[in-house]
């Protein structure tokens, strides 16, 4: 699965960030669920959280991510 974790994140322009996930052992199944704060926690910059947010989204895996925004607003 690291290779098709690999090939995401090439695909996107953001394989400078595959040594940050392969290091905390997230893998492509993991990626799909992380948060907004788990990227932030990982120092994974803005601009390739939203990268990675909307591929996500356009993928449907992206839906933990949105739901986890909605419940922080209406907290």
């Amino acid at each position: 699965e690291a290779a098709s974790l690999d090939t995401f994140l090439k695909k996107l322009g953001l394989e400078q960030y595959i040594d940050i996930f392969e290091s905390e052992e997230i893998t492509l199944r993991i990626l799909k669920i992380l948060l907004c704060e788990d990227f932030r926690d990982l120092n994974i910059p803005a601009s390739a959280r939203r990268k990675l947010r909307l591929a996500l989204q356009d993928t449907g895996f992206g839906v933990m991510i949105g739901r986890y925004r909605k419940q922080r607003r209406s907290l």
